[in-house]
């Protein structure tokens, strides 16, 4: 549930800045911003189509506005907690559909959303709580999505069994367990800050083109 609570946490810090950004005049964040949020939305959405388009209309129904009230973390999680069975017409168990929502939400809302609010916070110089906040969120989220997703892969049984030379780092004791995910939580999050940081400086001194070369080359 840590995860849901993170995700629907980041989604509304998004939206709040999002609308200080229209506020302030800011229209170049706020677009950005927003294109974000809507582009996580829609593609969770289509994927929730997809995983239930043979089921029942109302079902889709029903499981379309839980996307769009925010609610889809909380749910997602639920289903995965009490290990909810692959039901007739689905097409992928509760564990994949938490999957790929989550890595969609990392690549297309926390990390571009962790650059935009870096962006603007050195540009304008905007230290204000609510853009700490919201910039402290998407960077935990996304380093929390990031070692989660790693922990469940690597501590699959069938992954294991199937693969033993990939996966296995994981150690098996509980407290081991604690060290080796706050290690990975601590990476993911510097890595995310020092990543975004030097796309911003470099955003800004040799132009967003430069940014798109480095990332791609």
């Amino acid at each position: 549930y840590t995860i849901a609570f993170l995700s629907i946490s980041d989604m509304v810090t998004d939206i709040i800045m999002t609308s200080r950004y229209f506020a302030n005049g800011e229209e170049t964040y706020a677009k950005a911003s927003l294109t974000c949020i809507l582009l996580n939305m829609g593609l969770v959405s289509l994927v929730t189509f997809f995983a239930n388009r043979q089921r029942p209309w109302r079902t889709i129904f029903k499981e379309q506005i839980v996307v769009w009230s925010l609610m889809k973390p909380a749910l997602d999680a639920h289903r995965v907690a009490n290990k909810r069975q692959q039901e007739e017409g689905m097409l992928i168990d509760a564990g994949s559909e938490m999957t790929i929502g989550r890595i969609i939400e990392m690549v297309f809302e926390s990390i571009p959303g962790t650059c935009i609010q870096m962006s603007a916070i050195i540009t304008n110089k905007a230290f204000t709580k609510t853009a700490l906040l919201s910039l402290s969120s998407s960077i935990l989220t996304t380093a929390f999505i990031s070692a989660q997703i790693t922990y469940d892969w690597d501590t699959d049984d069938k992954k294991r069994r199937g693969t033993p030379l990939y996966y296995g780092f994981m150690p098996r004791r509980l407290y081991e367990q604690i060290i080796v995910g706050a290690l990975l939580l601590l990476m993911s999050m510097f890595n995310l800050m020092i990543r975004s940081t030097s796309c911003v400086l470099i955003g800004m001194s040799f132009g967003v083109h430069m940014v798109v070369l480095v990332l791609g080359g």
